[in-house]
């Protein structure tokens, strides 16, 4: 189905909605476990893995006021106690993500076929017309990881890369699933006291449109998505396409009173 392809309705009645973040229409994160795992890895090394998850949900409401809400998940860790003549090496890793999102509506009628009989032009949505509906749902996260080392490089090899930590992290996210992610920069630097620290960030960006299509042959459903590509963040083309049928209907309107406006000042001339 192509959106270009759609006549040029006339005067009649639209509708245009942007629908802000608002806390009551914001999906809930599924809960997840947050597990604490120890194991003896082939080099004979105790390794103990904990994973705590600290959720913060900023909500902006149409008045401007913001709430803040932050969960958090996971026991305290606590500190590791060294004899005398231990030798140490640790591993420390710390995954972020920042998501913001955006949803908007769009829903614009056409009028009756020509011919058709109504008590009034604007009496109610015609049923024999047109009327398209459209939600465009966008999605960008941000990711940022942190990996220290010290000691016995050995100790981390068997553990999760960045690349495996960002689908993780997204999978808490919700909304993702199982993705490809783009390319993860990742950079490394030796620290004065011989650690070494990896900093890696990643970007993933997600647009859901579905358009629902009412006409006299029934209802059609048009679903798209596009992953990380310039057209994610570009204005919706139904958008741009209603934003110049407002252009042009506020402009008749001027010109209408604007003529209106001259007819009524040669009538008193008269």
């Amino acid at each position: 189905m192509s959106l270009t392809a759609l006549p040029q309705p006339r005067r009649d009645k639209i509708i245009l909605d942007r629908l802000p973040p608002m806390a009551d229409i914001l999906p809930d994160i599924p809960p997840q476990t947050v597990t604490e795992e120890k194991y003896t890895d082939e080099h004979g090394n105790m390794v103990v893995k904990k994973i705590t998850r600290k959720v913060i949900r900023k909500c902006m409401s149409p008045d401007g006021s913001e709430t803040q809400e932050v969960s958090i998940e996971g026991s305290h860790q606590e500190m590791v106690k060294i004899e005398e003549g231990d030798s140490v090496s640790s591993v420390a890793k710390r995954t972020v993500l920042h998501s913001k999102g955006e949803q908007k509506e769009l829903t614009f009628s056409e009028p009756l076929a020509l011919g058709a009989t109504t008590a009034s032009e604007f009496e109610a949505e015609p049923v024999q017309g047109r009327k398209v509906s459209r939600v465009v749902k966008t999605t960008v996260v941000r990711g940022e990881r942190m990996e220290k080392q010290r000691g016995d490089p050995l100790l981390s090899a068997d553990l999760p890369s960045a690349q495996e930590d960002f689908e993780k992290a997204l999978s808490y996210a919700g909304g993702f699933g199982k993705v490809l992610l783009p390319h993860v920069v990742e950079k490394e630097m030796v620290q004065e006291d011989g650690s070494v620290v990896k900093r890696s960030q990643m970007y993933k960006s997600r647009t859901q449109k579905r358009t629902v299509v009412r006409d006299a042959q029934g209802k059609h459903v048009h679903l798209e998505r596009l992953d990380d590509t310039p057209d994610a963040l570009q204005p919706d083309a139904l958008q741009q396409h209603l934003h110049h049928l407002l252009q042009r209907y506020c402009e008749d309107d001027q010109e209408e009173e604007e003529d209106k406006k001259e007819e009524e000042e040669q009538e008193s001339h008269d």
